[in-house]
């Protein structure tokens, strides 16, 4: 186990309710229907579902060997599920996850890309899907910027207050990326009040509506990779996956 909050039979309960929310959701995808809002919600649910479950099993201890194929295929149905629910016939009120939800799936999984080294192909697959759809911010766009150096970074930038660090971050001195690294995990949970998952393990139980998946800044272990900041010196940081990169 590499979070201490929950035990072992709690994390096992999430585990096995994520992995039947996944094969439910799979098979309703080999159901004929064309209805656009009903598809969007299918593939919401398997995302966050899916979502869920690797931070779980990073949470209990599991081999990136073991998360990869959930990360792939996170991917694929964020990308999926994004592009149906920008379609112009569906209703926004509809949706299965609020804003900044949908900002950090695809936060989390640009980060996930660049610590599991994905193929290029599924990066361009996200970055076309940011651009298409509601994703384009400065935040990933500067991070984008990285792996695209034609990229056109956006304007906006919704969610300075939860995640704006992260630009002071990456354009810091060589000198000072490691200080704005330890400020970044030490404000990180304090900064993050609005999000869905806040608070989550002191509402969380088995059996009730809310879930605890573990408090990783996943978006932490990809900067520190992609900037080549010395992982070792936040290997005790409360909130940094270590064991990602």
């Amino acid at each position: 186990m590499r979070d201490n909050i929950k035990h072992t039979a709690y994390y096992e309960y999430i585990r096995l309710f994520c992995e039947k929310n996944i094969s439910e959701c799979e098979n309703d995808i080999l159901t004929e229907n064309d209805n656009i809002p009903y598809w969007s919600r299918v593939y919401n649910l398997l995302l966050e579902s899916q979502m869920d479950l690797i931070f779980v099993k990073y949470s209990m201890g599991e081999s990136k060997a073991d998360i990869r194929p959930l990360v792939y295929n996170a991917i694929k149905n964020y990308c999926i599920a994004e592009n149906l629910n920008d379609d112009p016939d569906y209703d926004k009120k509809d949706l299965f996850c609020d804003y900044i939800g949908v900002f950090e799936n695809g936060l989390f999984l640009l980060s996930l890309s660049i610590l599991f080294d994905v193929e290029k192909t599924q990066i361009i697959e996200l970055k076309t899907t940011f651009e298409k759809t509601k994703g384009k911010d400065m935040i990933i766009d500067t991070i984008l910027n990285f792996m695209f150096d034609d990229l056109k970074i956006s304007t906006k930038s919704t969610f300075q207050k939860q995640y704006g660090a992260i630009l002071t971050l990456l354009h810091s001195t060589e000198e000072n990326k490691k200080i704005e690294m330890k400020n970044y995990l030490s404000n990180w949970y304090s900064t993050k009040r609005s999000t869905n998952w806040y608070n989550s393990d002191k509402k969380a139980k088995m059996g009730g509506p809310t879930a605890y998946r573990g408090y990783w800044s996943l978006e932490a272990a990809a900067l520190c990779k992609l900037l080549k900041i010395n992982k070792e010196e936040f290997k005790n940081e409360l909130y940094f996956p270590y064991y990602l990169i």
